[in-house]
């Protein structure tokens, strides 16, 4: 039986064989990826190729197959120079077949300064400073994290809970790995050692991870992972308030009729709910407010914090109404303090009169 470099050489040369034979000139680059590049190769570990291909003829080299006598099998698949590119601009943290393969067969001095030029790239963005667009890149991730959570919890059995708080893991290792522009090295079973490495991380990384993948049980698996989300995104929240645009002191054309629709909007609601007793009414009205209060206003300028649902109480809606009146007149007297003229009128004719005014008559 071959050694594991004995073979490694014989699919190589295979390769390269079946290039010149079937492909000639559609093979740009071989390079040894993975376990054998990082000295991380055990008894049956497959070789993992970079085989880089100029056109969609070279797609032929490409091989799926199972070795019995050494109990191992092999992926050799083909990537396309724009695959590199996208690589390149660092979108993930899988990128490790561009930046450490290494080269074992090259078409010549073009393929290789491409393949530099590539990788100089890459390093460009990779040691840049930490800026708002890497910030964005790493939250995707996060989002990504939150979406299989939902996911999770929307599953029966332990089996599928299980799929999706795997899915949750990969995508919390990502967004944190992206959080500190870095990207895998290793393979997964290094994974915990370059985790450990982040400075942008929950203190108890891996052992809130080692939580979930230990859970028996479907309430153990998803408390496990409540715990790992929660510890993620406080991370992330901490980190984005750096990269969060300050907030702006309002002008009053800024704030002119945002109390006017405000109330437009929901102060009936409020009322009738209160009235009728409709407790999904005065929620989603107060979701509602609550939303262009703390987001569309309140997150572009500086109008102080709004605790909207702290007011909501199910069981008395009349002191819910009277918590969203606070409110509601709290933000009356901040656009006051800012110089809005507010539109109110004792009846509809005195509305009538000031809307048929000319304009540089009000």
């Amino acid at each position: 039986m071959d050694t594991q470099e004995e073979r490694n050489r014989k699919i190589i040369r295979a390769v390269r064989e079946k290039a010149e034979r079937d492909c000639p000139g559609s093979l740009a680059l071989i390079g040894i990826n993975g376990s054998f590049a990082t000295g991380q190769a055990h008894a049956r570990s497959d070789l993992d190729l970079l085989i880089v291909v100029n056109d969609r003829a070279g797609d032929c080299l490409a091989a799926a197959f199972v070795q019995r006598d050494m109990q191992a099998a092999h992926d050799i698949y083909c990537m396309s120079w724009d695959r590199l590119r996208q690589m390149a601009r660092y979108e993930n943290p899988h990128i490790a077949k561009l930046m450490d393969a290494k080269i074992v067969w090259s078409a010549g001095k073009e393929a290789d300064d491409t393949l530099e030029k590539l990788r100089a790239e890459a390093r460009a963005r990779l040691s840049s400073p930490f800026g708002a667009e890497d910030f964005a890149k790493a939250e995707k991730y996060l989002r990504e994290a939150e979406s299989c959570f939902a996911k999770m919890y929307e599953a029966d059995s332990l089996s599928d809970v299980r799929r999706w708080s795997g899915e949750m893991i990969s995508s919390v290792e990502d967004g944190l790995t992206m959080l500190n522009k870095r990207y895998y090295r290793l393979g997964v079973r290094a994974r915990y050692r370059e985790l450990e490495a982040l400075g942008r991380r929950p203190a108890d990384l891996c052992a809130l991870i080692e939580g979930v993948v230990t859970a028996e049980d479907v309430p153990a698996v998803r408390n496990a992972s409540a715990a790992l989300l929660k510890a993620t995104a406080a991370v992330f929240r901490e980190s984005g308030e750096t990269f969060a645009a300050p907030k702006m002191a309002p002008d009053p054309e800024d704030l002119a009729g945002t109390w006017e629709e405000m109330y437009s909007n929901w102060r009936g609601k409020m009322y009738l709910a209160a009235e009728t007793g409709d407790r999904h009414l005065a929620f989603e009205s107060l979701g509602a407010f609550g939303w262009m209060l703390t987001e569309e206003v309140g997150g572009e300028y500086r109008i102080g914090d709004y605790d909207v649902m702290a007011v909501y109480d199910p069981d008395d809606l009349r002191k819910t109404e009277a918590g969203f009146n606070a409110l509601l007149a709290r933000y009356r007297e901040e656009c006051l303090r800012a110089g809005v003229k507010l539109r109110e009128y004792d009846n509809t004719d005195a509305f009538v009169r000031d809307y048929l005014r000319n304009e540089g008559d009000r």
